[in-house]
């Protein structure tokens, strides 16, 4: 393997776990996008709101935790829950069902070009987030394109 080749003298699955123990901490305890807490205080209660994730539950209720958000979504949807990733639309179609409304009353923000095409071939309207991508992200599949979180509450 090319682990044994570059690095023979350490424990592969050690290393493995390690390296996954570091990337799951800096996910879990990353700081949120800029305009996120003011966007979900102005759009709770005025609509359902699904959280729809590549991570697994219990990723997704630490980190929603770590932000004061554990009351703010109606329903999460995550990696556990679906067979499909994006840009497959299940996930998408999963929590529309899930809060009780029709995939053409619901809008995604997506700041991923697979996550923007999964709401588009789900048959909602798609919001484009640039803001926390590293780099320049092709959103060309969102019927709309942002800068920020901000931008949204503006637009609602």
């Amino acid at each position: 393997s090319l682990f044994k080749k570059y690095v023979p003298d350490a424990n592969a699955e050690e290393a493995i776990r390690e390296f996954y123990e570091a990337y799951e901490n800096a996910i879990l305890k990353g700081d949120a996008l800029p305009g996120a807490h003011d966007l979900l205080k102005h759009v709770k209660g005025k609509y359902k709101l699904a959280l729809v994730t590549a991570s697994t539950t219990s990723q997704a209720n630490v980190i929603l935790k770590n932000h004061g958000w554990e009351n703010i979504f109606d329903i999460i949807v995550s990696h556990d829950d679906y067979t499909k990733s994006k840009p497959d639309p299940e996930s998408f179609l999963m929590a529309a069902q899930k809060v009780g409304v029709f995939p053409a009353e619901c809008v995604v923000i997506e700041d991923s070009n697979n996550g923007a095409k999964a709401g588009r071939n789900a048959g909602m309207y798609v919001v484009g987030v640039r803001a926390g991508n590293h780099r320049p992200k092709d959103l060309s599949a969102a019927h709309r394109v942002v800068q920020t979180l901000d931008d949204i509450i503006l637009i609602l």
